[in-house]
């Protein structure tokens, strides 16, 4: 990918622009050739974690589309050009995302006319008949129509994506106690990197209190767990906040999936590490992070709400203070993955194989985008 003088228009290279529309395209071909590996990967398997892999897929396809309707958006603009993060990211400007949404709204109020996708195709065969090899204009026109569909069926993701509720187990069904597990995603403001959460927690709620104590029952539980997400902060205080916000919702375990950032030829970070790693990485070819880090309870307390107030019981999450890494993050578990090609992995293997040795499992190999 090629990018133009990135600093005579924008103070930071986190909203980077590419050099014309075929650069565009490879960048689309590329990121996205990345998350496909990343969401079949985690295709569904029998057992304990069938639920996850389902969850993690949805969540992890839901941006692909993403990335895939930003492609049609930007595909024929010759003046409006997408922002993309060429840090500790890789992918598009989490504006690009903000913009998504505001785009639907508009098309919702009626500001944006609706086309018909018929006649343009028409449109685009009389003059390709005529000898126009380059109707750029119907050619932008029929991509806009193709973006704005995809946004009008949704599935797409956004600053905040919720995800599905699953009753796990009956503790008590006629007071209503039950496990559940929750999840939902998010696009972060700060990394322009995706985060994918899940959470299981007990639902107790007060036989006698009102029927929202029921989170499945609860349509401010949602509205709760966003304002809990924070993704730059440590995984055990947004557990705390959650377990805070509502008294008869206890977590049990909590889980976020950081992907990226993607470091390849192009990526344009200071940092001196991923600066040496990046100049061997031949076109194409590509590396990603994927971390997850887990956070669990190993018991409750009860703790004072305030003056006068009743106590309340409260979660205690654990963080394994034997891992310096789980102790900066305050978190019980730290998992690391990589997902790269094989010219890569022969290179990591030659001269940087502590980093191959912290990872949780043996690198996924992904065949180099041409």
């Amino acid at each position: 990918m090629k990018t133009i003088d990135i600093e005579s228009h924008f103070t930071d290279l986190d909203r980077a622009i590419l050099e014309n529309n075929v650069e565009y395209e490879r960048y689309i071909k590329f990121v996205t050739h990345i998350l496909d590996a990343f969401t079949t990967t985690f295709a569904p398997k029998e057992g304990a974690q069938e639920h996850e892999a389902h969850i993690v897929r949805d969540l992890a396809s839901r941006f692909l589309l993403t990335l895939r309707a930003l492609g049609l958006k930007y595909l024929f603009e010759e003046t409006d050009h997408m922002r993309i993060d060429l840090t500790a990211s890789g992918f598009p400007n989490h504006l690009e995302i903000r913009k998504m949404a505001a785009d639907l709204q508009q098309l919702k109020g009626g500001g944006t006319k609706p086309v018909n996708e018929e006649t343009l195709k028409r449109q685009l065969l009389d003059e390709l008949i005529r000898g126009n090899s380059h109707p750029t204009s119907i050619l932008r026109k029929l991509a806009r129509a193709q973006y704005n569909k995809s946004i009008e069926e949704g599935g797409l993701f956004g600053e905040f994506v919720p995800g599905q509720l699953r009753e796990l187990k009956v503790f008590d069904a006629a007071k209503h106690r039950k496990r559940f597990l929750c999840s939902w995603a998010s696009f972060d403001t700060v990394t322009n990197r995706p985060f994918l959460y899940l959470m299981v927690f007990d639902n107790h709620p007060d036989p006698d209190g009102p029927r929202t104590e029921r989170v499945d029952h609860d349509p401010q539980f949602v509205e709760m767990v966003r304002r809990c997400t924070h993704n730059t902060a440590p995984l055990k205080v947004v557990a705390s906040d959650i377990d805070e916000a509502y008294a008869w919702v206890h977590p049990k375990v909590l889980k976020r999936i950081d992907v990226g950032p993607i470091l390849s030829m192009h990526d344009r970070t200071e940092d001196e590490h991923a600066k040496e790693i990046g100049r061997h990485i031949p076109e194409g070819h590509f590396l990603m992070r994927v971390t997850t880090e887990i956070v669990f309870s190993v018991g409750q307390e009860r703790r004072s709400t305030g003056f006068l107030s009743k106590s309340e019981l409260r979660e205690v999450f654990h963080v394994d203070e034997t891992n310096k890494d789980c102790m900066e993050r305050m978190v019980s578990e730290v998992q690391k993955y990589l997902f790269t090609t094989h010219t890569v992995l022969q290179y990591l293997n030659d001269q940087h194989k502590e980093m191959l040795k912290e990872l949780s499992a043996p690198p996924f190999i992904c065949k180099p985008v041409f």
